[in-house]
């Protein structure tokens, strides 16, 4: 009984036990779904993307999103499916890069980011307005 804490006290030994098997337990919902919740984009682009900057910006957010495992959604070759065809993980995936594109844009930007509803058609739209090329071919039509 020596080891059985008094009234009144506690026992660090049972709370540091509770904790630990607690902080082994995970969310099924969570367990799934691995994408970064509390990451800060904006941290990292402290200067908002807009037509100056745009190769620099484009250079550093496909970094990200390598590093964070989701370059596949904007590098698609075809069309994205229409958004009810979108599997909840792809939807997710999709919305988050979406977010981050938006995040790190200048509000001219964002204000032609408007009518895009997938992170994909966002980085088709920037790539053909935004880059330097774009602008050699107005000037040769």
């Amino acid at each position: 009984m020596a080891n059985t804490p008094k009234s009144g006290e506690s026992s660090n030994i049972d709370m540091t036990r509770l904790i630990y098997e607690m902080s082994k337990l995970t969310s099924p919902s969570f367990s799934s779904l691995s994408l970064p919740t509390s990451f800060n984009i904006s941290s990292l682009f402290p200067i908002p993307m807009d037509r100056t900057n745009y190769l620099s910006w484009k250079s550093q957010f496909e970094d990200v999103l390598e590093m964070h495992g989701l370059a596949e959604v904007i590098k698609k070759t075809t069309d994205p499916p229409k958004v009810q065809d979108l599997a909840r993980d792809k939807l997710v995936r999709d919305k988050l890069v979406l977010s981050w594109i938006k995040a790190t844009s200048s509000p001219s930007i964002k204000t032609l980011l408007i009518p895009c509803t997938t992170a994909h058609q966002a980085w088709n739209l920037l790539g053909k307005r935004l880059s330097p090329l774009a602008s050699t071919r107005v000037r040769i039509l």
